[in-house]
């Protein structure tokens, strides 16, 4: 997965497009570089509301990790990149 500013603003153009004209839908991006440039053209119906820095704890998808290693894939060995992506799924 390629995580950059032309990714960034293909996911918030999707996203601004998915819902309706009338709703405003608030996203919480941390301070990464793709999420602050100037280069981002941000959807009027998205507005940002970026976390501070260095507070994981408020970023939702830091928790995926942690809950993956101890519900998935800690303390297991797989044969392959493909079957630790089927674990996961």
């Amino acid at each position: 997965m390629l995580v950059n500013t032309q990714a960034t603003q293909h996911h918030w153009v999707v996203i601004s497009a998915t819902v309706a004209s009338d709703v405003h839908v608030i996203i919480l991006p941390d301070q990464a570089g793709w999420h602050t440039t100037d280069k981002l053209k941000v959807p009027d119906n998205l507005p940002l509301v970026c976390i501070p820095a260095a507070t994981s704890e408020l970023n939702p998808a830091e928790n995926v990790w942690p809950y993956l290693r101890q519900t998935v894939l800690g303390n297991r060995v797989f044969k392959d990149t493909d079957a630790s992506i089927k674990r996961v799924c």
